[in-house]
């Protein structure tokens, strides 16, 4: 599988708090699988970008530049106003809001998008400034609609994880806000150009809505979302995470819950080629999945990448 297999969806350690894969430790692990492209798609920025570029040509890999975006909850990016789609919800103690809501404590929702070419690339890195000079919210640089719009040529993009907003408002039961945001982001990144993200990481969260994911009527696309190198990594870095974010108890109790159940093994790219069994059910996915690796690597990022190469390298003298 792995030949015919590109990762996509990748959260290195410039993803922080979340991602703990180091660029070239992901290239060389991808070139060993046989895989010949790999994206990153690091949470909010592109710090990576060039890092992986390096790494991926000196390697033979294509480099698939990405980013998965914080976007808001249908609202201007700066209104820092937490927003809620749950209208049936009542607070219960410990729950003040809905697990299923927007993310974030409802600042958030997520987009994945990749440069398809060139100017592409030069969209993403501009929304990606304006979302951290005008869209900030503690630690979330967020676009939205107005920004997705004005960077949206030459970028595919797809529904995102689980937080995106096609599948809170399933989660909610909205379908019908669902379909509206779909054909909205269509509008946006152009029919063929969007896509609608299917993870199956043995999460409840992805798959209550899988099935209602597959009527909207858009082209799927499999999707590993991966963290981590390889299973002992879940352990060490998830406790780590949870204790910088939320402080040295939940390290402790982070570490007794990692040590009983490991992450789902599709988060490790360890075991990526022996995901098959997991996606028989959705071939259309797959076949999307490496048309559009395809897509990708019938491009070159030339121009754009030399110019971040001469600015990198002004910046170190």
């Amino acid at each position: 599988m792995a030949g015919n297999f590109v990762q996509l969806h990748n959260h290195t350690h410039y993803s922080l708090l979340d991602g703990a894969s180091k660029v070239p430790d992901l290239v060389k692990r991808v070139k060993e699988l046989g895989m010949p492209a790999v994206g990153i798609t690091d949470h909010g920025n592109m710090h990576g970008a060039y890092e992986l570029w390096r790494a991926a040509v000196d390697s033979g890999v294509k480099p698939i530049i990405g980013i998965e975006a914080y976007v808001t909850p249908e609202t201007a990016r700066q209104d820092k106003t937490r927003v809620s789609w749950d209208t049936n919800w009542t607070p219960v103690p410990g729950h003040a809001r809905n697990r299923d809501d927007v993310s974030g404590g409802g600042l958030i929702t997520h987009l994945t998008m990749w440069a398809e070419n060139d100017e592409g690339l030069v969209n993403l890195i501009k929304a990606s400034s304006v979302a951290n000079l005008e869209g900030r919210v503690m630690r979330y640089p967020r676009m939205d609609k107005e920004v997705l719009a004005t960077y949206s040529k030459g970028v595919i993009a797809s529904s995102g994880c689980p937080s995106g907003i096609i599948q809170t408002r399933l989660r909610l039961g909205q379908f019908d806000e669902a379909l509206r945001a779909a054909g909205e982001f269509q509008d946006i990144f152009g029919k063929d150009n969007f896509y609608i993200e299917l993870m199956d990481h043995g999460l409840s969260i992805e798959s209550k809505v899988t099935g209602d994911l597959l009527t909207i009527g858009i082209p799927a696309l499999r999707i590993i979302s991966l963290s981590f190198l390889f299973a002992g990594y879940s352990i060490v870095c998830s406790s780590v995470f949870q204790a910088l974010g939320h402080g040295v108890l939940s390290l402790l109790v982070s570490v007794v819950r990692q040590l009983m159940v490991l992450l789902p093994v599709a988060f490790l790219l360890s075991r990526a080629s022996g995901l098959a069994a997991v996606w028989w059910a959705f071939p259309t996915a797959e076949l999307f999945s490496l048309t559009l690796s395809t897509v990708f690597l019938r491009r070159v990022y030339l121009r754009e990448i030399k110019f971040l190469a001469s600015r990198s390298s002004r910046t170190q003298h």
